[in-house]
């Protein structure tokens, strides 16, 4: 019913207001008496986003609170590791590096390209020859998705009967995991070891006789336009590096600690084409490369269309660029095919508590905590989630948001120190989100001392972010979380803590973080979000009344929101970049009494406010009302009476069906009335005044 109200009173304003008209404005609030001049002085604002027990609607913060971890913890099914490099990670490490060998001994492959499939055809070489780069192996940007061969064999394709007709027989045989495997000698390899299955070749191995750099062997091989990814175990052991696009692997020579890679290829590994290399990447470029993610996701569905991973990270991949069908059906698909996946349930709420379906994503949220009683560390992530859900929700309930926040404390305090890197990275995300989350809990509930609370819990999510920067090199995106979400709880305490410094800090990271990405989507996004983080910071500034840092950072907002090229806003981002606008020019009208200035900010207001007129939600109907009466006061101040009682009137009617639904009390119409009483006064109409005035006297009573 609102939604179908708001629209059919902006039919107005796209007939004559938002053509060419001036715009909405704001006024000076103070209540002085009428002397019937032009002046409308005795005109009163309305600031609707006024943090005074009055206001008909409570502020709240721009950032999201859903916060999506930047590391995920292991998987039950992770991406699975090639077979052969699961055996070089079984050797032993040692403890100093190998010792290199002699550059005389060197025998390095290389690349010859003879048949239309990609193929590595090894012509002998000594340790002195220089390595030449090959020609591009990409087409426009394009790598051709093709299996790589070796002397005229091609996993996945190639029989053992046409393996041994252009190898001859084997040297060897042997057999793993049930499998035969045949060991051949091709100068200059000694090893070259070829996995057989049902009669089909499924891999080929050619062991080097001394490590190769990893870099020029890829030029050589005409890999070096396929971008590759790095292959580690649960243990953060990086085995070798793979290129998706045509099925070949490198195993590298093991490094002298974990985390470490000496890029140095022993083993150089051709498999068939598949999916998992492709979901691989996508995952490891999530942060850096969001649009190519897509594109490989994408892929890997095409190869394997009931890969449930695929399909949960293509909802990630999703939900990060917006499109939030594409979220939901992939999400969906995901816990298809893998129903009690706790991790893939995880992802599913969060999605839908961002489409704002906040059952739904309780749900299954509380589902993926049940089912995640064996992996505390993704337990721990759907307990915070479920604190966020809560607090997020039209009617939060704070107190039961902090319990699971401190629930989600307490299932991953243990867990930062897991032997596992990946596990004890996503302990240490839900600490510092768990944190967030308490903050914001006890910053918008209705608490005692909440500002040294709420200052305590986000110095302890900042001193964890450290932490991690300093041990585990964790990137600039954890420090705009913080930030970001500090932001959000500043206006929950309505002023109390000054923004300014986490204001600095997610300038900081958010640019760090722009800089970092190629992907211009996810720059725009980035671009966003820091403008959404500085909006909140807007609105701490105005509760301190620190114009000047308001209307600055606004500034700053706005360019960012502006850099972010979304020509095609949705309705909810709308909204707020027309509450942006508005803000801006309220404090040019109220603070700097600059009516003129303001108008131009309200213009920019005005079709976004109509573009997100059909969403606009029932709670707050009354609150744009408002604005709308605030905005006729700064018309009526430059001579544009007809805008000025047109925007009034529209404001009050908005307000009326708010009363009406029981939304905000009568007393909120009395500046309304009191406004429309003076303009009519003013434009000769002494009978419509005289009503309006009793209107206001009884808290206004609508008229119909």
């Amino acid at each position: 019913m609102f939604s179908r109200l708001v629209s059919a009173w902006f039919v107005w304003f796209a007939a004559g207001a938002l053509i060419g008209a001036p715009g909405f404005a704001a006024a000076d609030d103070q209540n002085t008496a009428s002397d019937g001049s032009s002046s409308i002085t005795s005109i009163r604002t309305i600031d609707p986003d006024s943090p005074t027990p009055e206001a008909s609607s409570e502020p709240e913060p721009a950032t999201p609170t859903l916060a999506e971890p930047a590391v995920q913890a292991p998987a039950a099914d992770p991406t699975p590791i090639p077979a052969a490099l699961r055996a070089e990670a079984a050797k032993p490490m040692p403890v100093q590096p190998p010792t290199q060998a002699k550059p005389e001994a060197a025998q390095d492959p290389t690349l010859q390209i003879v048949e239309e499939k990609p193929s590595l055809d090894v012509q002998a070489g000594n340790g002195s020859q220089r390595l030449e780069a090959t020609p591009d192996a990409a087409v426009d940007g394009i790598v051709e998705i093709q299996t790589a061969s070796f002397k005229g064999v091609t996993p996945g394709e190639t029989s053992l009967a046409i393996l041994q007709e252009q190898w001859g027989s084997p040297k060897q045989m042997a057999s793993q995991n049930g499998q035969p495997v045949y060991l051949f000698s091709i100068d200059p390899f000694d090893t070259i070891e070829v996995s057989v299955t049902d009669d089909v070749v499924t891999s080929i191995i050619i062991r080097l006789q001394q490590p190769v750099p990893a870099a020029p062997l890829a030029e050589q091989l005409k890999l070096a336009q396929i971008r590759p990814v790095l292959v580690s175990n649960e243990m953060g052991e990086i085995l070798g590096q793979s290129y998706p696009e045509r099925g070949v692997l490198f195993a590298f020579e093991p490094a002298a600690e974990p985390g470490k890679a000496t890029m140095r290829v022993v083993d150089v590994i051709l498999e068939p084409v598949g999916a998992e290399a492709f979901v691989l990447r996508a995952e490891t470029y999530l942060d850096t490369h969001l649009s190519d993610s897509a594109k490989d996701l994408k892929t890997a569905i095409e190869l394997q269309p009931e890969l449930a991973r695929a399909h949960w990270l293509q909802a990630r991949v999703a939900a990060s660029l917006g499109d939030s069908e594409t979220a939901l059906s992939s999400s969906a698909q995901a816990i298809r095919l893998e129903p009690a996946n706790p991790q893939f349930l995880v992802t599913r709420a969060q999605i839908l508590g961002q489409a704002g379906k906040f059952t739904e994503a309780r749900r299954e949220v509380e589902a993926a905590a049940a089912n995640a009683e064996n992996r505390p560390h993704i337990k721990a992530r759907a307990l915070c989630l479920l604190g966020d859900l809560i607090s997020s929700e039209p009617e939060p309930d704070y107190s039961r948001a902090l319990k699971s926040h401190m629930a989600a404390i307490s299932e991953a305090d243990p867990l930062v120190a897991s032997p596992h890197p990946a596990i004890r990275l996503a302990a240490m995300e839900v600490l510092v989100d768990a944190h967030l989350g308490a903050a914001h809990d006890i910053a918008w509930g209705d608490w005692e001392n909440k500002q040294v609370a709420v200052e305590t819990w986000l110095g302890r999510a900042s001193a964890f972010v450290d932490g991690m920067i300093e041990a585990e090199s964790a990137g600039p995106a954890m420090q705009f979380r913080v930030a970001t979400r500090a932001l959000a709880a500043c206006v929950g305490t309505r002023g109390k803590i000054d923004p300014t410094p986490w204001a600095d800090k997610a300038v900081e990271s958010g640019q760090k973080m722009i800089d970092v990405v190629d992907d211009p989507a996810q720059k725009n996004g980035i671009a966003w979000d820091l403008g959404l983080a500085l909006y909140d910071a807007v609105q701490v500034y105005q509760m301190r009344d620190e114009q000047d840092l308001a209307l600055k950072t606004g500034q700053t907002a706005i360019g960012l929101f502006e850099q972010s090229n979304n020509e095609h806003l949705k309705p909810a981002d709308a909204h707020l970049l027309a509450r942006l606008y508005f803000r801006i020019g309220t404090i040019y009208a109220v603070s700097k009494s600059n009516h003129e200035q303001a108008v131009g900010w309200f213009d920019k207001a005005l079709p976004l406010f109509q573009q997100a007129a059909d969403t606009v939600a029932p709670h707050e109907v009354a609150r744009l009302g408002e604005t709308l009466v605030s905005m006729g006061v700064s018309y009526w101040e430059v001579d544009d009476r007809d805008r000025g009682l047109e925007l009034t009137e529209t404001g009050v009617k908005l307000i009326e069906a708010a009363i009406e639904g029981r939304f905000v009390e009568k007393a909120v119409l009395e500046v309304p009335y009191s406004n429309l009483a003076t303009m009519h006064r003013q434009l000769g109409q002494t009978e419509k005044a005289e009503q309006y005035l009793r209107m206001a006297s009884e808290h206004g009573v609508p008229i119909r």
